[in-house]
């Protein structure tokens, strides 16, 4: 794998605490964040989430009973059982989950949420969080009433549609037979050892590598096969 020209440099900025797969010249986040958005409520300084850009009908909104992604939208209508009675599950196969709150995060759900053993990852709208269970305490967990729908974060979520689009292969990056894209870490993920997989794709080139955040971003120009 070649490296061209990187840089690994941090910046304090809005995060988007997904993998995923974004065309350069496209959005680089699942779930739009507004990057310039601090996520506190100018009135109380007691919202802490992020604003989505949605991209729906103005006059309809973002539903609270969905997940908004760049992938689709996602309905979380479905009752499901407490996030309690999944804990061990999540414990035991590792991945990620998502939880959805009735209303806004605020600093006291957070210190409850976190007070129960769950990490808050990224953001998902509408109200949703990326989540990591590994250290959650099920007795506690069972004592957050705001959690109103909760699931496993899905793989087909990663990828942005725009991946398909003509100017991915088309850009300047790009030569014959491949695509520029834009990949995204999960929070907290190492950065090396993504750079070094890279390895296992031929021809694959990362540059501009740098922290957003939590998150490491880096462009990569890639085989479309791959």
């Amino acid at each position: 794998m070649r490296h061209r020209s990187m840089i690994v440099r941090q910046h304090i900025v809005g995060s988007c605490s997904f993998a995923l797969l974004a065309s350069i010249a496209g959005s680089t986040a699942s779930a739009q964040l507004a990057f310039d958005d601090t996520g506190l409520n100018d009135s109380n300084n007691d919202i802490v989430a992020a604003r989505p850009l949605f991209e729906g009908d103005p006059t309809q909104g973002a539903s609270k009973q969905a997940l908004h992604l760049r992938s689709g939208v996602i309905s979380t209508a479905a009752v499901r059982a407490p996030l309690a009675d999944s804990i061990d599950d999540i414990k035991a196969n590792g991945r990620r989950h998502i939880i959805q709150l009735d209303s806004p995060m605020t600093k006291a759900r957070r210190a409850q949420l976190e007070n129960a053993g769950l990490r808050i990852g990224g953001y998902l709208p509408t109200n949703a969080f990326v989540i990591d269970a590994t250290n959650a305490d099920k007795q506690a967990v069972a004592q957050l009433g705001f959690i109103t729908w909760h699931g496993a974060f899905q793989s087909e979520w990663k990828l942005d549609p725009a991946l398909n689009a003509n100017w991915a292969q088309q850009h300047e990056l790009a030569g014959p037979g491949e695509a520029a894209v834009t990949v995204t870490l999960f929070q907290d993920m190492d950065h090396d050892a993504f750079l070094k997989a890279l390895g296992n794709f031929t021809g694959a080139t990362a540059f501009n590598g740098e922290m957003i955040g939590d998150n490491f971003t880096a462009d990569i120009v890639i085989k479309r096969s791959d």
